[in-house]
């Protein structure tokens, strides 16, 4: 399994940017086979076949434990890539090389409020020109 790992501060936009992610992938002919609404507001995780490809999209990563939960669930489920979002703010995500490849993107922050969508579509297409 590939995982694509965003990440960021709190608040940055991981989840928004995770959620345009799935937008943009149905939107180009995913078919999506489970979505889940998670415990906050706009954390969710989703299920979609996308060119061929099994891909998860978990946007709660808010914890170590959340994030070695959605991998080891979507890697059980041979999952091909997984995308997902994690906060960083205090310890760093490790995930094994012998097991996973890993792409990892840091959120990019927006220098104005003017620029957050701007900045979320970048990061979106970065996410996807991976998958």
């Amino acid at each position: 399994m590939n995982i694509i790992v965003l990440e960021g501060d709190r608040t940055k936009g991981k989840t928004t940017t995770i959620g345009m992610v799935y937008a943009t992938l149905v939107s180009n002919g995913a078919i999506t086979s489970s979505f889940v609404p998670l415990n906050a507001p706009k954390d969710f995780e989703a299920l979609v076949n996308y060119k061929n490809k099994n891909v998860a999209i978990y946007s709660q990563g808010d914890t170590q434990t959340d994030c070695y939960d959605a991998i080891n669930r979507f890697g059980a489920q041979n999952v091909d890539v997984l995308v997902l979002a994690y906060s960083t703010k205090k310890t760093q995500l490790i995930v094994d090389p012998a097991l996973y490849k890993e792409f990892r993107i840091q959120k990019t922050v927006a220098s104005s409020s003017g620029l957050e969508v701007q900045v979320n579509a970048i990061d979106c297409q970065t996410i996807i020109s991976q998958i």
